[in-house]
């Protein structure tokens, strides 16, 4: 037929480094890869959290659409049909998905926008592709994004499956660098860079904004001596809110060395740095219409390589649901009321 088939595709780097005659019998130069990644299938579980599109294209007679997401990687395919966005072209998805595949092989994680129709086949709005193999094989360790802290608990939890602390040290035995020194408490050492958490991230310190009565306004508005009562409950109530702030971090903040790694991944500078936590605005493109941008979809993927045992759980990035609820309101007494209406007695 004359058409190019393609077979497959290759990724790799290709370096021509000259070489002096007189040097073409010594040694060979350095390869341009350290550590080359093993070929070997690994398996995936990822995780796509979709939060909403932006100026989709209308496919709707009214200039609107009816949005819904569908997801594919490899054979697995879901999607948020039954939960369409009715009347939207800057619909909020709120919508989850997790699904396995197998590196090299299922490698394209594919995400479309349709149209919902009754009647009719629902309309491609837009699609866009990630290569998942890509995000794999970066020394960036572009799997799950860093956040800017370690907690265990509360809606910002961490949610990759190894700790920090495992994650530095996998990231310094890649790029080079000394080994992670936790040996000093409170410090973080990687060869002659010492990390300190700040006093605002330490987890005694106490939280900040609160102000005291201590205003010559306020003195004079209080009578007599009662200032000096009414401050020293104020303090006392200070101090309980304080000791309730520092509950709540010592709650949710995690152990210092995890926290202290957290701090070192994402000082780890060019080119180098390791992808922090972030959401993704992607363009939306139809085959119909190349090159044409139909809009876009914001959203973050958690891929998790190899995994083993139970996995973090995913974050709910739903809306809240509409619930029915019963107002029972109870008038007490009233005073003043103009009664202009009569009873049967004449009375008011």
């Amino acid at each position: 037929t004359g058409k190019e088939k393609i077979a497959g595709q290759f990724k790799g780097a290709i370096k021509i480094i000259p070489v002096p005659e007189d040097e073409m019998d010594g040694p060979a130069p350095p390869l341009f890869f350290s550590k080359v990644p093993s070929s070997s299938p690994v398996s995936v579980v990822v995780r796509v959290y979709i939060i909403r599109a932006i100026d989709l294209t209308p496919k709707d007679d009214n200039g609107k659409n009816d949005a819904y997401v569908v997801v594919r990687l490899g054979k697995e395919k879901f999607d948020s049909r039954d939960n369409y966005v009715p009347n939207e072209t800057s619909p909020i998805f709120g919508s989850f998905f997790e699904l396995k595949g197998t590196l090299p092989i299922d490698h394209e994680l594919k995400i479309e926008v349709k149209d919902y129709d009754v009647v009719s086949a629902d309309d491609l709005i837009g699609e866009t592709a990630i290569d998942l193999e890509n995000r794999y094989l970066t020394k960036h360790r572009a799997t799950i994004g860093v956040p800017n802290d370690y907690y265990t608990d509360g809606v910002n939890k961490w949610r990759d499956a190894e700790l920090p602390s495992v994650i530095l040290a996998n990231a310094c035995e890649r790029l080079g660098l000394p080994n992670p020194d936790y040996s000093i408490a409170g410090e973080l050492g990687i060869g002659a860079k010492t990390l300190r958490l700040s006093d605002d991230q330490s987890s005694s310190s106490p939280p900040p904004g609160i102000v005291e009565l201590n205003s010559e306004e306020e003195r004079q508005s209080l009578i007599g001596g009662a200032f000096d009562a009414v401050k020293s409950a104020f303090k006392s109530a200070k101090s309980s809110e304080e000791e309730k702030k520092r509950a709540m971090i010592r709650r949710y903040l995690g152990a210092e060395k995890e926290r202290l790694a957290v701090k070192a991944l994402r000082g780890i500078e060019e080119p180098n740095v390791q992808v922090p936590e972030h959401v993704e605005t992607r363009p939306l493109f139809s085959p119909l219409r190349p090159g044409v941008e139909q809009g876009r979809l914001q959203l973050w993927v958690d891929m998790f390589v190899d995994p083993t045992g139970s996995l973090p759980p995913p974050v709910d990035i739903g809306s809240r649901k509409p619930r029915d609820y019963v107002l029972r309101c109870i008038v007490w007494n009233t005073k003043e009321v103009i009664l202009d209406e009569r009873t049967c007695s004449a009375k008011r």
